[in-house]
């Protein structure tokens, strides 16, 4: 994961080699100033480019030409009783990690680029986009979150939570109650999560980390597609809400 001065923001996840398919890499780049949402994989080498309304252009509902992709972004839409939607993202290759819903924080210190997590050739975006406190939780119960307080991991500061979630005995076919219990380090420079981990009784624990931190200023080729990949472009335009 990568962000530079300008805001741009760029995931990439490779799933490792097994058998004899090959290694497959999958980026998604955000440009806030353009609007551009460009994604693509080594496995097709084609670049998918939506472009979206940026600024005071940015109200309404918007799909691009073939309709594949629509956004409600309000308020000026708000007589359709439709709340506001994101954009919803190009379709990527099975078992591809989603890109990060959340932006990142504003910050006036360098650009950075972020690797590492759990497993091989799992990325930055894989550890924070995974855990269920920061896409909300999926499981019914009751909830307690404590504040676990300020720390530092490799240098750069930290806040902590723990989530515990417990699952009365019946609400899922249980006949004991069901502690699930998400502990997530976010850094608030850097708007993700440094460190997460899950400790459910049905899917085991999973602890992510990562695993290096670069401060200096990412390469710009980082955000752009490689030399001889195609280029598809769609550009959205403003259309009428549905209800």
């Amino acid at each position: 994961m990568a962000r530079d001065q300008q805001m741009r923001r760029m995931n990439s996840v490779t799933q490792a080699a097994v058998g004899d398919r090959p290694a497959v890499t999958t980026v998604h780049v955000n440009d806030p100033t353009t609007g551009d949402e460009i994604s693509w994989s080594s496995a097709s080498q084609v670049a998918h480019d939506i472009k979206r309304p940026v600024g005071a252009a940015r109200h309404g509902c918007w799909a691009t030409p073939d309709g594949r992709y629509r956004a409600n972004y309000g308020p000026g839409n708000a007589n359709t009783g439709v709340p506001p939607q994101p954009l919803q993202p190009p379709s990527l290759p099975a078992g591809a990690a989603a890109p990060v819903a959340s932006p990142l924080a504003e910050s006036g210190t360098a650009p950075r680029v972020i690797s590492g997590g759990e497993g091989a050739a799992i990325s930055g975006v894989v550890t924070s986009g995974s855990n269920s406190v920061a896409l909300g939780n999926p499981y019914p119960g009751n909830v307690t979150r404590e504040d676990l307080g300020a720390d530092t991991i490799m240098g750069v500061e930290v806040h902590g939570s723990r989530t515990t979630t417990t699952t009365p005995p019946g609400s899922m076919g249980n006949d004991q109650p069901l502690v699930r219990t998400d502990v997530v380090w976010m850094a608030p420079s850097l708007g993700m999560a440094l460190r997460s981990v899950s400790d459910d009784p049905r899917m085991g624990k999973t602890d992510r980390e990562v695993v290096s931190v670069d401060l200096n200023n990412p390469d710009p080729s980082l955000f752009q597609p490689p030399a001889g990949y195609q280029l598809e472009t769609e550009e959205m335009q403003p259309v009428a809400c549905t209800q």
